[in-house]
């Protein structure tokens, strides 16, 4: 579960977004068990921020946030595929995310 949400993690902070100082950089990997906490609140934030704003998604789509969620839906702990098949699915709507979802894998 080490790489779970790194590509998300990066695409959140190419977006300004989920930017974290040193001192909370650190923390987050002394503590492993706030992983599942911190993916959910990702992800919270994609559905509420990115999701329903057309800009946004749209960046979202060209730094390779979709393919971040799906592959974190890959990996990701059985509580947390609702929140992200949500989330994906909201993304979806977006007329630009088709070539995405065809091309993913």
């Amino acid at each position: 579960m080490a790489g779970l949400g790194l590509g998300l993690t990066g695409t959140l902070g190419s977006l300004g977004l989920g930017e974290e100082s040193e001192g909370e950089a650190e923390a987050e990997a002394d503590a492993s068990t706030a992983r599942p906490q911190t993916l959910m609140l990702m992800v919270g934030l994609v559905w509420s921020a990115v999701a329903h704003n057309r800009r946004s998604c749209a960046r979202f789509l060209a730094l390779g946030g979709l393919d971040a969620m799906l592959d974190l839906l890959d990996e990701a702990p059985a509580f947390l595929r609702p929140l992200l098949l949500g989330c994906v699915a909201d993304l979806a709507r977006s007329p630009h995310a088709a070539p995405f979802l065809v091309q993913w894998r």
